[in-house]
């Protein structure tokens, strides 16, 4: 097994602006989602991003964050737009973390070997979530608290028990002689990331 695997099980953890980050939930992704976060796509975020991110981190599923800005938010804002030394090293940090913690499986082909469905509807992070409380019997707030890179490599798993054919790519593997092009590739994307991975991987085709 390489690193993508252990991290996506494991995550990583560290402190940003003095906060000891949680893991990246499901729960914190919709979230961060819902208020376009620009630390998702890799837009220009600034020193506001990454304080809401922490206060993001701090809520689990159902709760809600409180945004709001708080005396020591305002602390860090003046010391990091002042230094930037200060500030390039919480944002190395805070992208070492993103790194461990978006760990999901890569895929050299999938073959879906069981009833063709009708293409999903559903949000990807809800369809996610309701495949995992269906084939695992986990309470939905375990799910949506669970790392997001966990509940993927998970989900592949369950997978490959129902039957799916599946090839996870690794570090250590030689390219499979079967990869998928064109608009295989494109479907299994799709399916695999999420919408702001997929318009990422989409740029890079």
């Amino acid at each position: 097994m390489d690193d993508n695997y252990f991290n996506g099980l494991i995550g990583s953890s560290v402190k940003v602006c003095g906060v000891k980050l949680a893991d990246l939930s499901l729960w914190h992704l919709s979230i961060l989602e819902a208020i376009d976060s620009p630390l998702l796509t890799q837009r220009d975020a600034g020193v506001r991003d990454i304080l809401i991110l922490l206060k993001v981190l701090q809520a689990s599923y159902p709760e809600t964050p409180n945004l709001a800005p708080r005396f020591r938010d305002g602390v860090w804002l003046w010391r990091m737009e002042r230094s930037n030394r200060l500030a390039a090293r919480e944002v190395i940090k805070l992208k070492k973390w993103f790194a461990a913690q978006m760990c999901a499986p890569v895929m050299y082909k999938a073959i879906d070997t069981t009833i063709k469905a009708k293409g999903a509807s559903a949000p990807p992070m809800l369809a996610l979530v309701a495949g995992l409380v269906h084939r695992s019997n986990e309470r939905i707030d375990t799910i949506w608290n669970m790392r997001s890179s966990e509940a993927r490599w998970y989900d592949v798993a369950l997978a490959e028990q129902d039957g799916v054919e599946l090839n996870i790519s690794y570090a250590n593997e030689q390219q499979a002689p079967d990869s998928p092009e064109g608009e295989e590739a494109m479907e299994m994307a799709k399916k695999m990331l999420t919408p702001e991975q997929f318009a990422k991987w989409k740029r890079g085709v």
